[in-house]
């Protein structure tokens, strides 16, 4: 059978592409149903449904010229030799978006409208190419909130937004916000940053600071920076962060001695010791056969001359002073014979008992520098020389009390009216009342409150303040070592640590020095350290406050050994209490704080200790004990 020329199409996919029917003029033998057709022209497939359902066919004059097919989507329609035109490729300009209207422009283009307050936007896809799709008025770019789908400015591209929330990817600014397109936010990281160049200060993008981490080449060391390999002026040190990060790490078979680098074998100026890295790095190590008294050197058998002679160095008894090998006693640099006596009469030189000082004489009392025989009354007519009970107090015979050079009689009240006169329980100092509270310095009655109102007195606990009410309290008495506080210290060996020194309460206490030496000397070189405490959470709405208990023997004044406390909230650290000029030596004292301005926060305690200088740190150090931190009243 001849069929009639018909057009056909390749394939009619989507997107706008263009498709050329094939122009049949006859085919024999085979059914246009199955596909299975060949053309005059290749024998090509065919599928009668390329061209759009219902296309209708315009008549024509001319075959095989170009003709008017009257359909924009119809490109190059050439006439057929049926006398219909007939389009070389048919465009197909749908996008499969319900939000467009999809318009032939001819030559083989297409427009797509989108429809009255909607956009028809491009969106990046993760991995992949960018995709088209529909968008409502106000709809913001998944990909970009600062960019908006506004129909009134363009229903093709993005419009810059103002107004919304954003991420700027800036980790120091906070509050972000769209501006005319653009991602902006308030820059706070100044408040997250320290003084430091070797630290990372890292902003958290919330207005809050995660911290200032010391970077992993670097050391900081008494507040300066160093890169690792770096050494210290004398070149005797080197800055090892595998090591400490906050102290020098000494260069080996070097000693670091009053600021100077020695080299081994090198001796010290009065000739005693030698630089032996492999027994101190630090200060120089006596010299075998050697003493060193009084600042100088001496060989073995040296006598002390100055003094009479009667003693010499015998580095093998003491390497540090004289031995006294006759039949005499040392005592004050001077030589005394046996049997003299000292200056008081109290005393006499016995080299069987002791060749360094002078040995009591029986039956007689010592007492404050005076000599006393037995029997005589002290100057209140309350105690008596009794050297079989004492030989350097006075002894208090009647029924009553001796405190402090005072004599009272039973039942007279101490100055703060917390403690009596009760010779049955103590003839030598006041027995405390039981109905009230010594607390400091200061005497409390049965539940009355501390200046905050949080706290009490308990007759119970009488020593301490007990919480009051609904008050919480936290208290870190070091008992169970640094109890989450962090340490750190400029010297390895000098710093804050838990130790049993000295505690106010307890076994121990927080103490800043050398334990093993009872010191917080570094020579010639300052030293500080700092411990901070975990983070604390305050109660919103009420007081809140921190005791503590401080006990230094260090140097007076403000000029030396700065103390500080301050509070840590949010990075910023704020001062709340430093050392005052009046700041009590060698004595227990509590130190009071309000904490009330910081409820609803979090906040960390910080104590820092600075000598400023390497001078006068022969002392003990500075302990701290018994920190209560009291909120929720």
């Amino acid at each position: 059978m001849r069929l009639s020329p018909t057009v056909y199409n390749q394939g009619f996919p989507r997107g706008g592409r263009l498709f050329r029917p094939l122009i049949i003029t006859g085919v024999v033998g085979m059914s246009l149903l199955t596909g299975a057709c060949g053309s005059e022209d290749g024998g090509l497939p065919f599928d009668s449904g390329m061209l759009p359902d219902g296309y209708k066919f315009v008549a024509c004059d001319t075959p095989g010229s170009p003709c008017n097919a009257h359909d924009p989507c119809a490109i190059n329609p050439i006439c057929g030799n049926d006398g219909l035109c007939h389009p070389t490729f048919y465009q197909n300009c749908n996008d499969d978006l319900a939000c467009t209207q999809d318009v032939c422009l001819g030559a083989g283009k297409c427009d797509h409208i989108p429809a009255s307050g909607q956009c028809a936007l491009a969106v990046k896809q993760a991995g992949g190419p960018s995709k088209v799709q529909c968008f409502n008025t106000d709809d913001r770019n998944p990909a970009d909130p600062c960019k908006v789908c506004d129909p009134e400015r363009s229903g093709k591209a993005w419009s810059p937004a103002t107004g919304g929330s954003c991420n700027d990817g800036e980790d120091c600014t906070k509050d972000d916000y769209c501006d005319n397109g653009v991602c902006k936010g308030t820059y706070y990281g100044d408040q997250c940053q320290d003084e430091y160049g070797c630290t990372e200060d890292v902003c958290d993008g919330k207005g809050g600071c995660l911290g200032n981490k010391l970077m992993a080449d670097s050391c900081l060391i008494n507040g300066a920076c160093y890169k690792k390999g770096d050494t210290d002026a004398q070149k005797c040190n080197v800055c090892d962060p595998s090591k400490s990060t906050n102290a020098w790490t000494p260069l080996s078979l070097h000693c670091l001695i009053n600021g100077r680098c020695e080299a081994p074998g090198a001796v010290s100026p009065d000739g005693c010791g030698e630089c032996d890295p492999a027994k101190n790095t630090s200060d120089w190590t006596p010299v075998a056969g050697l003493c060193k008294i009084s600042g100088k050197c001496y060989k073995s058998g040296d006598k002390n001359t100055s003094a009479g002679g009667c003693a010499e160095c015998d580095p093998t008894a003491n390497a540090t002073g004289w031995t006294v090998k006759g039949d005499n006693c040392l005592i004050g640099s001077k030589c005394i014979n046996p049997g003299d006596k000292d200056s008081l009469g109290c005393g006499e030189c016995k080299p069987a008992t002791n060749k360094y000082d002078y040995t009591a004489i029986a039956n007689k009392c010592l007492i404050e520098n005076k000599c006393f025989a037995p029997g005589e009354k002290d100057p209140t007519n309350c105690g008596e020389c009794d050297p079989t009970v004492s030989g350097n107090s006075w002894t208090v015979k009647g029924d009553n009390c001796l405190v402090s050079g005072k004599c009272y009689n039973p039942g007279d009240p101490n100055d703060d009216g917390c403690a009596q006169c009760k010779p049955t329980s103590d003839k030598y100092a006041f027995t405390p009342l039981t109905s009230k509270c010594t607390i400091g310095a200061n005497c409390y009655a049965d539940t009355e409150a501390d200046s905050s109102g949080c706290m009490q007195c308990l007759v119970a606990t009488p020593g301490k303040w007990s919480v009051k009410g609904t008050t919480k309290i936290t208290i870190y008495n070091f008992e169970s070592g640094l109890m989450g506080w962090t340490a750190t210290n400029s010297d390895a060996k000098v710093g804050w640590i838990a130790s049993s020194r000295r505690p106010a309460t307890g076994s121990q206490s927080l103490y800043y020095g050398d334990p093993a030496v009872g010191s917080f000397s570094t020579g010639a070189t300052a030293n500080k350290g700092t411990v901070l405490s975990p983070s604390i959470a305050l109660s919103a709405g009420k007081k809140a406050g921190v005791r503590l208990w401080l006990y230094g023997d260090i140097e007076k004044g403000t000029f030396g050994d700065l103390i500080t406390i301050s509070v840590v909230e949010s990075g910023k650290t704020t001062s709340l209490w430093t050392k005052p000029s009046t700041f009590v030596q060698k004595t227990w004292f509590e130190v009071s704080l309000d904490l009330s301005s910081y409820a609803g926060k979090t906040i960390q305690l910080k104590i820092e200790f600075d000598t400023l200088d390497g001078f006068v740190n022969d002392g003990e150090g500075l302990f701290v004990d018994d920190i209560s931190v009291y909120e929720n009243c």
